[in-house]
């Protein structure tokens, strides 16, 4: 973060409005829906930690497919370098068997699969 950032003290006077434009350009309702589950709070209230919430949300689900996309390329390594199948190459590595089906189903295949080229 820039410690020398300074923001200014402008208010968005049509909130609402500002949000539905964002939600039609982005296509994501969650603009709008936000703004409509803090109606009650202030406008000078919620500038800042909705912006916060919804970069927040962003980062979140950017690292969570970062995440598995990571697992499912070391999934695929292990399974053609050691020529073993999917449900073995996820023990190796350490997937939670509750993920286990979440990731059969990325990969588009069943257990004790092998697979040759993914």
């Amino acid at each position: 973060k820039n410690k020398n950032y300074k923001p200014n003290n402008w208010q968005i006077k049509h909130v609402a409005a500002f949000l539905d434009l964002m939600s039609v350009l982005t296509n994501d309702s969650r603009f709008v829906d936000s703004y409509n589950a803090n109606i009650e709070r202030s406008v000078s209230d919620m500038n800042i930690p909705f912006l916060d919430e919804v970069e927040n949300r962003g980062i979140k689900k950017g690292r969570a497919e970062g995440r598995d996309e990571t697992i499912l390329a070391n999934l695929r390594s292990v399974m053609q370098s050691f020529n073993v199948p999917v449900e073995k190459a996820m023990d190796s590595l350490q997937i939670p068997k509750d993920q286990q089906p979440y990731f059969l189903s990325r990969l588009g295949v069943e257990k004790n699969d092998f697979v040759e080229s993914l």
